[in-house]
């Protein structure tokens, strides 16, 4: 018997996709922070 991991790779991916998703959000909100600062 085969077992069948497509469902469990396939929601590892969505977390993987999500959390890169999030790392641009955190970065991207750094990155202005750090730009404001530097213009105050």
């Amino acid at each position: 018997m085969i077992l069948d991991i497509t469902p469990i790779k396939n929601i590892l991916d969505a977390r993987l996709k999500y959390s890169a998703i999030i790392d641009k959000r955190k970065n991207l909100a750094y990155l202005s922070f750090t730009v404001q600062i530097k213009f105050i």
